[in-house]
């Protein structure tokens, strides 16, 4: 019996078109997850979300529906880069994408966390990151290798 690639591996390996299904998917997901938060967390609980407009340091306001979108959509293609370097130079492709992926999520969590807004926005804010880093490592490391 002979050993596969994949098998030496510990997992399938992915494609260019599952890993792009993978990254569709995981915008979807993200996206609609994170508008769901947008929309009905602050008017069940009667906050604003509000951010830094113009960057850190600028004044804060309401935080627009598509400020939320690309905020989104911009990691997802760049995670989707990202895997596939990785899995044309490395080995173990999704493990590292995972450590990588841990990291940048921690690394994120400096944006909403010190933000001087209402603890039920800074909450929510905390949450569309996770549910971001989660669709997108989800669909980049296990939809995508069809398992």
């Amino acid at each position: 019996m002979s050993t596969t690639n994949s098998e030496v591996r510990g997992s399938a390996p992915i494609t260019t078109g599952r890993l792009l299904q993978g990254a569709l998917i995981s915008i979807v997901v993200a996206v609609v997850l994170n508008l769901l938060l947008y929309f009905l967390v602050p008017a069940i609980f009667g906050f604003t979300l509000e951010a830094p407009l113009g960057g850190p340091g600028s004044e804060i306001g309401p935080l627009p529906v598509y400020m939320v979108v690309v905020a989104t959509v911009v990691p997802a293609i760049v995670a989707a880069l990202l895997m596939m370097l990785l899995n044309r130079l490395v080995a173990r492709p999704v493990r590292l994408f995972r450590i990588i992926a841990g990291v940048v999520l921690l690394l994120s969590l400096a944006g909403p966390l010190p933000l001087p807004i209402a603890l039920g926005a800074r909450l929510t804010l905390v949450a569309m990151h996770v549910i971001t880093a989660a669709a997108i490592t989800y669909g980049l490391t296990v939809w995508a290798r069809g398992a």
